[in-house]
C-alpha cells in the first residue's frame, strides 16, 4: 500500500472553536506581541522574580540543606543565616544552623540560636528535641531533662487533639 503524506495544517479561521488551542501551538504564535497564554488573558504568573538585591530565602535553605546532606557543615552554615532573614523559613533554618553547628562542635552557638527560637516558637517539638540534644552534649543534664519532659507534654496534647 503507498504511503499517504500528512498534509502541514494551516491555521484555523478565527470563528473555529478551535482557534486558540490550535494555534497556540504554533511557535510564531507564541511568541507573538499580545500573545494568551494557556491558562487564560488576566491569569497571574504562578511565580515573579525577586528584584535585584533582595533576599531569596527558599533557594538559600534548599542550599543549606544539600550541603548539610553531603556533609559540607561549615559550608552550609551562611546559606542557613541568610534563610532567617524571612518568616517563612525561619524555622527550619534556625533547625538546619543549630544542626550545622553541633556538628562543627560550635555547641554554645547551637545553644543559643535555639534558645532565640524558643522566643518566637515555644510550641516548637523539633525544636525543644534540638535543644535537649544540645543541653546534653553540653552536660547539663536537667536542662535536658526539662526539655525531655516538655516535649512528651507538647507530644501528649498534641495527641489528644481530635
Amino acid at each position: 500500500m503507498p504511503r499517504v503524506r500528512s498534509m502541514p495544517r494551516a491555521p484555523l479561521p478565527p470563528s473555529s472553536p478551535n482557534t486558540k488551542a490550535r494555534n497556540s501551538r504554533s511557535p510564531a504564535n507564541s511568541r507573538a506581541p499580545g500573545a494568551v497564554s494557556k491558562r487564560g488573558p488576566r491569569s497571574k504568573p504562578r511565580w515573579r522574580l525577586a528584584p535585584a538585591g533582595e533576599p531569596q530565602p527558599e533557594p538559600e535553605l534548599g542550599l543549606a540543606n544539600s550541603l548539610q546532606k553531603s556533609g559540607e557543615h561549615a559550608a552550609s552554615l551562611d546559606h542557613y543565616r541568610a534563610a532567617l532573614t524571612h518568616p517563612a523559613t525561619e524555622l527550619p533554618a534556625r533547625l538546619g544552623l543549630a544542626r550545622s553547628q553541633v556538628a562543627t562542635r560550635a555547641l554554645a552557638e547551637a545553644r543559643r540560636t535555639l534558645e532565640q527560637g524558643l522566643e518566637a516558637h515555644s510550641g516548637d517539638v523539633a525544636l525543644r528535641v534540638e535543644l535537649s540534644r544540645v543541653y546534653a552534649r553540653l552536660g547539663e543534664k536537667d536542662l535536658a531533662a526539662h526539655e525531655a519532659k516538655i516535649v512528651e507534654q507538647l507530644q501528649q496534647r498534641s495527641a489528644a487533639k481530635p
